[in-house]
């Protein structure tokens, strides 16, 4: 799992690449805790354009920044999910809490 950063006026993008699986949450968790413990942004988007796979390890992760964002007032969303991730997304409803916005070729 590799992972980026992008910042523009008030909002934190993070672009993640890889499968965000148990071996990849590894890679982000340290990451997304500094961040849920002092954000210092208004929004914050996980792009995961190039994510094929997630599993529960991966939404664990999300929905874990997703609170602590939330108790802070910080917004988070999830753009360009597209396939699989989309797919497991819609079935665990998580988009009826988390914005979700998918790639231009998908529907959610």
């Amino acid at each position: 799992m590799e992972f980026s950063k992008s910042i523009t006026d008030n909002k934190l993008t993070i672009h993640l690449t890889g499968d965000l699986d148990a071996q990849g949450c590894e890679t982000l968790r340290g990451e997304f805790v500094t961040l849920a413990e002092s954000p210092s942004f208004a929004l914050v988007d996980i792009d995961l354009e190039h994510v094929d796979f997630i599993d529960s390890s991966g939404i664990g992760l999300v929905v874990f920044l997703f609170k602590k964002l939330r108790t802070q007032e910080v917004d988070l969303s999830i753009v360009n999910i597209h396939s699989q991730p989309l797919e497991l997304i819609k079935l665990l409803r998580i988009e009826s809490v988390i914005t979700v916005t998918p790639l231009a070729s998908s529907q959610i």
